[in-house]
């Protein structure tokens, strides 16, 4: 066309660009799935788009861009590693040099210099091993080059066989083969890794998860499972949210978890997230899973919500990325406008349980370009922004789900649910402690538990004597979990028989009676004083819990960890008489097992020095304690001759993390540990934690950090 011809008229109405149609605009992304700008406002005609072109014309340009990046891949693999082997080798040298010079230096200056120069430079080699290994390579390009190998085969086995065909029915595949791609190359939108499916009520981690006893919490389950099969149907306005509080113990979890139980065994769609802070999942500990395993339990109930959220996820790839706002109204309110035009179908009904919002851990962010950090967020300011999110979607016409949200009473969750601070009331308030009489379902328990140590004892029938169980549902003012605690106590305890130990319980006294939790204090002191060092055990179940937040650490692990002597079996000295507070593994399998505790409550219990009394120990000296026993264990393997098991290994070399404070930290690791300590991360690819152990030994002397600052 010459630059005087006429331009084609362009369509001047809706109707004129509705009949216009046309391919999508070349896109440079290998996956195809990020859009130009027109293609948002000329519709895309998909079907002729992509049914024009045959398989081969559209998988031919992603393999060759597979073949491009595996040859970058398997060129910077092996320009590190021979990298790494040179570093390695000189680290070796100069260390062995610091040695040296260390066991002949007897005195003089001229000696120290060089000793200080050298191990100056080691640390140098060991910061850029650091940065080098803390990126994982070069396994990483390797194992890159393999995937790609493999992904390039079988893609071109495919184009082979289907390569001159246009048919739809392939177009599915081609769009998988895409996303493998990326995701190969780490560009993948997370939507894979999103959702926690261990939160989910019925998730094998979740196995053992405390349920009603049979026939107790009758009538708030009643409540509840009423309130989403009829509605609030007295109320003009319908409150869709029902929020689940009472004081630890009182047994929210169980309720929430009996109610999605019967919803499932009814046929009531439930869709439930339980948070827990003990998890060794961060999914469940943070928010970042929440809205996403939310709406993967919707796709799974219903075709067509499925259809609607996975076309979401298509034209929004990044969602999982955005706030927990943009995340509902993509993954779930969207679809269910989307399903609520469209389908023929009933309309939806059920409930979504959140139990444990109060658990939910702050998400941290970090921002490079600032030269001051900002202050860390807060539990509370994650946990309110769930709370809005969830209030949000509540309010919207086509969301038909009741929202169970179950937490203990804290600041966050009372202003928020104040009806004195809305001027139209959103949601409904259960206490259990207040609106619900447990006495008589904690009874029910009991007297049940109890027949049962009768047999299992061979126990008269009038064990317990009269007035046993009327104390003992006084003592819990409420409270399941003392009840709980007291039944464990006498099932896991084999050093008196369960009358003996039964006895001992009912004649505590707690310090007053204006406080209900005195007596389930007072039971957590007794269990805990039955250890024959208590201030020793609860130092180990305090590491043990640090310890089970950082990383997961097997029973196995932590004993290595944090007992003085291999063969005194301090683990079951300590913790033997325990078993109704922590579940200890079976020898057989530690090595596998961590060590679990029943109750978050113990720790409300161990954290208030008011509660705790004598065996209240300060958080700084729990890493006191977890830092020495870990310089005691690195001294023991450097002096030993047998070798720690390989998995304990690994766990040293990534261990220094959190270290105490400098004021609280009175040793530090010989010369001998240290190189064995620096020699074992070499060797199991953790070198990243030698610069996390500099830094940490080095953190008040800025200037030090400073001159290392490239290697970071």
């Amino acid at each position: 066309m010459s630059l005087d011809a006429p331009l084609p008229a362009l369509p001047r109405t809706g109707s004129d660009l509705q009949g216009l149609r046309r391919a999508r605009t070349t896109d440079t992304h290998a996956s195809g799935r990020q859009r130009s700008g027109l293609d948002w406002i000329i519709p895309v005609d998909e079907k002729s788009a992509m049914r024009s072109r045959t398989v081969a014309s559209r998988l031919q340009p992603t393999i060759e861009i597979a073949k491009q990046n595996r040859d970058k891949y398997a060129k910077k693999a092996r320009y590190t590693g021979w990298s790494l082997n040179f570093a390695i080798g000189l680290q070796v040298l100069l260390g062995s040099l610091t040695t040296g010079l260390s066991a002949i230096a007897t005195s003089g200056k001229g000696f120290a210099m060089q000793t200080t120069i050298l191990g100056g430079l080691t640390t140098m080699i060991a910061g850029y091993l650091a940065r080098t290994r803390g990126s994982s390579e070069p396994e990483l390009s390797t194992s890159r080059v393999k995937d790609l190998d493999k992904y390039i085969r079988e893609a071109t086995a495919f184009m082979l066989d289907h390569g001159d065909s246009d048919d739809p029915a392939h177009d599915e595949r081609i769009r998988n083969f895409r996303m493998d791609f990326e995701e190969l190359l780490g560009n993948g939108n997370g939507a894979r890794g999103s959702n926690a499916p261990c939160a989910i009520h019925d998730s094998a981690e979740r196995c053992d998860a405390p349920k009603c006893h049979p026939e107790t919490r009758v009538a708030v389950q009643d409540d509840l499972y009423s309130c989403i099969v009829d509605g609030d149907g007295d109320s003009d306005r319908p409150k869709k949210i029902i929020w689940v509080t009472g004081p630890a113990g009182t047994g929210k979890t169980a309720v929430m978890g009996s109610l999605a139980e019967r919803c499932k065994a009814g046929g009531v769609l439930v869709v439930t997230f339980f948070f827990a802070s003990w998890s060794t999942s961060i999914g469940r500990r943070r928010k970042t899973a929440l809205i996403a395993t939310l709406a993967h339990q919707l796709a799974e109930h219903r075709q067509d919500l499925k259809n609607a959220i996975s076309k979401a996820i298509e034209k929004n790839p990044s969602v999982f990325e955005k706030n927990l706002h943009v995340q509902m109204e993509t993954l779930v309110l969207a679809p269910l406008r989307e399903v609520a035009l469209q389908s023929e179908q009933p309309r939806l009904q059920g409930a979504i349980i959140v139990d444990g919002v109060d658990e939910c851990e702050a998400e941290q962010y970090h921002d490079g370009s600032r030269a001051k950090p900002p202050p860390a967020r807060t539990n509370d300011q994650d946990q309110l922004e769930i709370l809005q999110v969830l209030r949000t979607a509540s309010s919207d016409p086509s969301f038909p789900f009741c929202i169970f949200i179950a937490s203990r009473p804290e600041r966050v969750f009372r202003e928020f649910f104040d009806p004195e601070n809305d001027a139209t009331p959103f949601a409904q308030k259960l206490d259990l402690h207040e609106d619900y009489n447990a006495d008589a379902d904690i009874i029910l328990f009991l007297e049940a538990q109890f027949s049962r140590i009768r047999r299992r004892y061979n126990l008269p029938a009038v064990w317990p004597p009269p007035g046993t169980i009327q104390t003992l549902v006084k003592n819990a003012s409420g409270q399941f979990i003392y009840a709980a605690i007291v039944i464990r106590f006498l099932d896991t305890s084999h050093r008196e028989p369960p009358k003996v130990l039964l006895d001992a319980i009912l004649k505590m006294k707690p310090k007053t009676t204006s406080n209900p939790l005195e007596q389930l204090d007072a039971l957590y002191a007794h269990i805990l004083e039955s250890s024959p060092d208590p201030p020793l055990s609860v130092q180990w179940i305090r590491a043990i819990n640090l310890l089970n937040h950082s990383k997961v650490i097997s029973a196995l692990n932590a004993n290595l960890l944090l007992q003085t002597d291999a063969e005194s079996n301090e683990a079951e000295h300590l913790l033997g008489n325990l078993h109704s507070l922590i579940r200890i593994p079976p020898p057989s399998d530690q090595a596998i097992t961590k060590y679990e505790f029943y109750h978050k409550s113990l720790f409300d219990f161990l954290l208030d020095p008011n509660r705790c009394g004598g065996l209240y120990v300060r958080e700084g000296m729990i890493l006191v304690f977890v830092w020495d026993r870990f310089l005691g264990a690195c001294a023991s393997g450097c002096e030993s001759h047998s070798p720690y098991p390989e998995s304990f290994q690994r766990f040293l070399t990534s261990f220094p993390k959190p270290m105490p404070a400098r004021a609280d930290c009175k040793v530090l690791p010989t010369p001998a540990s240290a190189d064995w300590w620096v020699s074992l991360a070499i060797v199991h690819e953790e070198a990243e934690s030698i610069w996390e152990l500099f830094k940490g030994i080095h953190n008040s002397v800025r200037a030090v950090l400073d001159l290392f600052q490239p290697f970071d």
